[in-house]
């Protein structure tokens, strides 16, 4: 006989486990090259707080475009996926509660924004890292 389930097993969601397609990754990273920037994409941002680079840091980023004030000279324009998910634009008036924050870079500066897919290789490649025996956890 099956022993009934407690109330607290019946909320676990069980999902069958996953596998990647096994590939080689590349000993570089490859992020995004300007040209191929589109408004409103997402990108993510992944820099480290380690020199080894074993503790990553990820944020998600919308492109929202090129030299969006008048005295701009090449400048790229990114706002945090929370406050555009939230519908906060550039320009608006922007107060504590709102917590928009935009980011600018030159394009030669893009060396931490990443498509998906690459942005998974990085991480990827961390964890190789890390698996090697360059960290404690």
């Amino acid at each position: 006989m099956k022993e009934a389930e407690s109330e607290e097993d019946q909320d676990i969601i069980t999902t069958p486990s996953m596998r990647f397609e096994a590939r080689d990754l590349e000993p570089y990273s490859q992020p995004i090259k300007p040209d191929l920037l589109r408004e409103e994409g997402i990108y993510f941002s992944i820099t480290y707080v380690d020199e080894d680079r074993l503790i990553p840091v990820m944020e998600t980023l919308v492109f929202i475009g090129k030299d969006l004030d008048a005295s701009d000279a090449g400048l790229l324009y990114f706002q945090d996926i929370g406050s555009h998910m939230n519908g906060f634009c550039y320009g608006d008036e922007v107060d504590e509660e709102s917590c928009a924050e935009f980011y600018t870079r030159s394009e030669g500066q893009l060396e931490d924004i990443f498509e998906y897919r690459p942005a998974v290789e990085e991480l990827m490649r961390c964890s190789v890292r890390r698996r090697h025996g360059r960290t404690g956890s």
